[in-house]
């Protein structure tokens, strides 16, 4: 049946030559409609048990646990620190034995723990007494380990408990 459609005119383009090469397949890439929900948040830990050798760096979200160096004599030169994810948490400390030199209470002349919020210093801690509680109403907190080349000593272990 004839049809209104125009006929193609001939051009002198070549012919491409027949291969074996397979024909290619589309890539299919699932699409997922828009949403308007957030993000989620990452899960929050009920309880972490933090060693600051091994988890140096490490930023966590907890309610409840407890950072420690080991408490076993640590090493000289460390500069160890881990941040926790928490709100308004207290701070514990169940064992307490830095580096002490009687006479000298700067506790930035030998070992010590600094606890902060940001970047404000909160505490910094030296000695051999074991420290009050520390009450914190941040959402986070970093705990910081220093030793000098010095003398060495136990360590410490910090409990915390965050509200839920």
């Amino acid at each position: 049946e004839p049809t209104d459609a125009p006929t193609p005119e001939p051009t002198d383009a070549p012919t491409p030559e027949p291969t074996d090469a397979p024909t290619p397949q589309p890539t299919v890439v699932p699409t997922s409609e828009p949403t308007d929900a957030p993000t989620p948040e990452p899960p929050i830990a009920t309880k972490v048990e933090l060693n600051l050798r091994d988890d140096d760096g490490r930023r966590v979200a907890a309610q409840s646990g407890s950072i420690e160096d080991g408490f076993e004599r640590y090493e000289s030169g460390l500069d160890l620190a881990v941040t926790v994810t928490g709100k308004n948490c207290k701070l514990t400390f169940s064992e307490f034995r830095l580096q002490y030199e009687w006479g000298n209470r700067a506790c930035s002349a030998n070992d010590w723990v600094r606890i902060m919020t940001g970047t404000r210093i909160v505490k910094t801690l030296c000695g051999i007494q074991t420290p009050a509680d520390v009450a914190l109403s941040g959402e986070e907190f970093t705990v910081m380990f220093h030793t000098d080349s010095r003398l060495q000593s136990k360590g410490f272990v910090l409990d915390f408990e965050c509200d839920a």
